[in-house]
């Protein structure tokens, strides 16, 4: 066996190939991008999982000692490589003689390029701690833009990733470590630096250096984005609550480096409004209220955006905080608190045919108004049946379009609910001047779900067949089938007792014949509602949905092939064809795929070994009747009406379209 000498370390690895390290392209012996001589070429170690245990490890393989200073460094810091990556998702401990000791991932499975080559530099020790950092444009000594020197330049480091951690141990490092009060701050905000840009990150706070921390070249970040700390936080920012009811209620303003700002509700939330009212101190009992859109009116001065808080910090500042500027963020947008949550707004149900039904209104910023239906949803009702007295309703109906008729004041959108706040206003509520909604959409909810409101299924082959009508208000209407699909049709056939039908299918364009009275448009359905109203019905007025477009559904839709009738490889193929309403037709090919016909083949008792044929134009010839549309199949499915079926007397397709199969491959 011959080995390759080059300059570096050698090893045998068990299976008797030669490995040897160097560092390459650094600024001198001890710096460079690292690399591995194996199976009789160099390649290079992804810097998945490179720190500074993975660090320290090659810099004493490669006869650089162990400095305390040893930085790893990410992204092709040294330049991009050539040839293999070979190491990948390298896992040591610190203590190993060597790289190749170390746990790695499997290479054949990285999808590591050379982008993200691993780098080290071994010699940092030649920086002594405090002249190569420096504090810039701040209040005093321990506050200020971060800047880093190296290569003889001073630069700036990048915002991304930059946390509480960092930021101590940068105020360590410059010599104004605290109690733990260090405040990172984010956007430039002491001023844009000039420079080289650095990327430092993932510090856990008890390193010596933030060059310890790890270092990449490649992100995109501009001095927009300079990191700044604040080691003596709390005593540079005060916190107030301006034009609200009460002194715990109001626009939130910040007063820093000598002036009075607002904050920008864009990652404005509950957690974040109850460490603002704790700062103001109003800390109350956790039902602290995110408004949203200028409720308040509109402040002056600079607009700071907070990072996202736990809800845990002691101060807004230590969640981190962005400059003005970079966010398109205007005083229309000024965030505001409500520190008593619940005792701050009135919500009542307006219109309906009882006290727990009818249009949704909300008293905010001393005048009622109503809620845009846009993202109305179960979630929602479901806090606001709880919180106007009509308990736990399991079977309540979230209502759009104006259900319960237009109200009139302003209207509000409502952040995300998860159906547990206590309060409606606890999910957040916006100005609608920025969602286009106006009272067409006024949000509506039946709580009872008990309300006089019925299903039935007219014009049909059989009772689980027909034209699908609703009951409201004194009158029978239809659905229109612009949203219409085989989730709907699940709905429906479950609520007109014809059981939970995976294979209920869609049917459009009044297959069933055009109905009378009023047109609604349903609401996204998952399939799962216990009635379609609680998917959400809007009046046709605003869809604009004539009874040509009535939607009809048939629960017990079946399906066959023709042009066979024994199993034989030549009876698993030929062209598709579909029974629904008393009626055979055929599918379109628009969407038939090779996932669809599995579903078809295994349904035929043909097989599943995956190599069955999607085929298209009417390969068997055309057939007659009715043409049915294909949703999407996934292949999983055990029948082909679970992917759905639309009976549209499908416009834009012809029996030369005729979907064919052969499950024989």
């Amino acid at each position: 066996m011959s080995l390759l000498l080059i300059l570096g370390v050698l090893y045998l690895l068990p299976h008797g190939e030669a490995i040897n390290v160097r560092l390459v392209n650094g600024h001198n012996n001890c710096s460079g991008r690292v690399e591995v001589f194996r199976n009789g070429q160099w390649g290079t170690v992804c810097d998945d999982n490179w720190d500074i245990n993975a660090a320290q490890v090659l810099c004493r393989e490669v006869g650089c000692g162990q400095h305390s200073l040893i930085v790893p460094l990410h992204g092709a810091y040294y330049g991009e490589g050539h040839g293999p990556v070979i190491l990948d998702d390298v896992k040591c401990t610190g203590t190993e003689s060597s790289l190749l000791n170390c746990k790695t991932g499997e290479t054949k499975n990285q999808k590591c390029d050379h982008s993200e080559d691993a780098g080290v530099d071994c010699s940092v020790k030649k920086v002594p701690i405090h002249k190569g950092i420096r504090l810039v444009n701040g209040n005093n000594n321990c506050s200020g833009r971060v800047e880093v020197y190296q290569r003889g330049q001073w630069g700036t480091v990048c915002d991304d990733h930059w946390g509480k951690a960092d930021a101590e141990v940068v105020c360590r490092e410059v010599g104004c470590e605290g109690n733990g009060s260090s405040v990172a701050v984010h956007g430039s905000y002491y001023g844009k630096g000039s420079g080289v840009i650095h990327m430092y990150g993932g510090c856990s706070g008890n390193e010596s250096s933030l060059l310890s921390c790890g270092a990449m070249r490649r992100f995109h970040c501009d001095h927009s984005e300079d990191v700044g700390v604040d080691c003596i936080g709390l005593e540079t920012i005060k916190v107030r609550l301006v034009n609200g009811s009460n002194n715990c209620s109001g626009r939130v303003e910040i007063f820093h480096r000598g002036q009075w700002g607002t904050l920008c509700d864009h990652s404005w939330g509950s957690t974040t409004a109850q460490v603002a009212c704790r700062e103001a101190g109003c800390a109350g009992n956790g039902s602290a209220v995110a408004v949203y859109g200028a409720h308040f009116g509109q402040g002056s001065g600079p607009i700071i955006m907070t990072e996202f808080c736990s809800g845990d910090e002691s101060s807004l500042y230590e969640c981190g905080l962005h400059g003005m500027g970079h966010y398109g963020c205007q005083h229309t947008e000024d965030a505001g608190v409500f520190c008593s949550g619940i005792d701050t707004l009135k919500v009542r149900l307006v219109n309906g045919s009882n006290n727990c039904s009818g249009r949704v209104e909300v008293f905010h910023g001393n005048q009622w108004g109503t809620v845009c239906g846009h993202s109305w949803d179960t979630n929602g009702a479901q806090v606001l049946c709880r919180e106007v007295g009509c308990g736990e309703a399991e079977n309540l109906i979230p209502l759009h379009g104006a259900y319960y008729g237009e109200g009139s004041g302003p209207v509000f959108v409502q952040g995300h609910c998860t159906g547990d706040e206590t309060s409606l206003l606890q999910c957040g509520l916006r100005t609608v001047r920025y969602f286009g909604c106006d009272h067409s959409d006024d949000a509506s909810v039946d709580c009872s779900g008990t309300e006089n409101i019925r299903v039935k299924l007219v014009n049909g082959h059989n009772n689980c067949s027909g034209r699908v009508e609703v009951f409201h208000k004194g009158q029978w209407g239809t659905v229109c089938d612009r949203n219409w699909n085989s989730e709907a049709a699940r709905v429906v056939c479950r609520e007109v007792g014809c059981g939970d039908r995976v294979s209920a299918v869609a049917v459009h364009n009044a297959h069933f014949g055009e109905g009378t009275g009023t047109s609604y448009v349903h609401g996204h359905c998952n399939g799962d509602e216990p009635s379609l109203l609680s998917c959400g019905l809007r009046d046709r007025g605003y869809s604009s949905c004539g009874h040509t477009e009535d939607a009809g559904v048939d629960c017990v839709g079946l399906c066959k092939k023709s042009n066979s009738s024994v199993k034989t490889p030549q009876s698993c193929s030929g062209r598709l064809e579909v029974f629904l309403s008393n009626k055979w037709g055929t599918v379109c090919d628009d969407n038939w795929d090779k996932a669809a016909a599995e579903v078809v083949c295994r349904q035929m008792g043909c097989g599943v070994g995956g190599s069955a044929i999607a085929i298209h134009s009417a390969h068997f010839g055309e057939g007659s009747g009715p043409i049915m549309l294909l949703n999407h199949c996934s292949g999983n499915e055990s029948l082909l009406q679970s992917c759905g079926i639309q009976y549209m007397e499908y416009q834009g397709c012809y029996h030369s379209e005729d979907a064919a199969v052969d499950c024989s491959g």
